[in-house]
């Protein structure tokens, strides 16, 4: 926990506090095609993160998309932050059409929970734990670009 004694002479002070300057790309050398966007609102203390994924295993052969590749995954997640340590509730949509009001796509509840302890400003580890498919891990991840670096720092003093 943030703030609390960590010895008689010492305050643990977080990694790096959650802030705007995170708001950014994100992703993992190990994990390539795959990728993430944070978005941190400051003043309710909520995180939004998208993750661009893939299915659990490949479509067999025979399956088609008409538009993208029918492995593709689109999991949304939010939830509150303290310090630096994020937890959040997992959202899988689906059944939407390209540029289109109809049909409507469907939002599930909560398929379960990421927690990201940010590092620095460069550097997290995101944590999940799904419930429907049961899977779990954990990747480190690694903001794309530099742009909003600097940013991050000042607002973490």
């Amino acid at each position: 926990m943030a703030g609390a004694l960590a010895g008689a002479n010492c305050i643990f002070q977080p990694r790096l506090p959650i802030n705007s300057g995170l708001n950014d790309a994100w992703y993992s050398a190990a994990k390539a095609g795959q990728g993430f966007f944070t978005v941190v609102y400051p003043e309710s203390e909520i995180m939004f993160l998208a993750w661009f994924t893939y299915d659990t295993e490949r479509p067999g052969e025979n399956v088609l998309a008409q538009l993208g590749e029918v492995g593709y995954r689109w999991l949304t997640a939010q939830g509150p932050y303290e310090g630096d340590t994020a937890s959040l509730d997992v959202y899988l949509t689906r059944g939407g059409v390209l540029d289109s009001a109809a049909p409507q796509p469907e939002t599930s509840g909560p398929i379960g929970t990421i927690s990201i302890v940010w590092h620095d400003c460069e550097n997290g580890t995101l944590s999940y734990d799904l419930e429907r498919p049961k899977v779990a891990g954990q990747i480190e991840i690694t903001r794309i670009v530099q742009d909003n670096v600097a940013l991050c720092e000042a607002l973490s003093r």
